[in-house]
């Protein structure tokens, strides 16, 4: 566990609230997907579990220790796992900056 600073022990409440709004969006997020899922499309709910467990594990080790390697071994995991769409990301971003040119002066 991390040593709080004084400082620190006073945005404690802060935490607590942080946390509960994680849980309530998680609980929220997949109760509309399994919802979705049995009336209209049938999604491939792995992708998103492990997704979530990976996001939940990062916010963890931030929020709790102090691993700074571990969450830069998690970010890596999250981006290879959803390479596909960084990829997609990318190609996108490349396509909206390449069409702005820079001024003439």
């Amino acid at each position: 566990m991390k040593d709080y600073t004084p400082e620190q022990k006073k945005n404690q409440p802060t935490l607590g609230a942080s946390i509960s709004t994680g849980i309530s969006f998680v609980a929220f997020f997949w109760l509309k997907t399994l919802i979705s899922r049995k009336m209209w499309f049938k999604f491939d709910l792995l992708f998103y579990f492990v997704n979530i467990a990976l996001i939940i594990s990062l916010a963890t080790i931030s929020v709790f220790f102090n691993f700074y390697v571990l969450e830069i071994i998690i970010f890596l995991l999250i981006l290879i796992f959803n390479r596909k769409h960084v990829r997609n990301l990318l190609f996108i971003a490349k396509d909206i900056f390449g069409l702005i040119k820079p001024r003439k002066k």
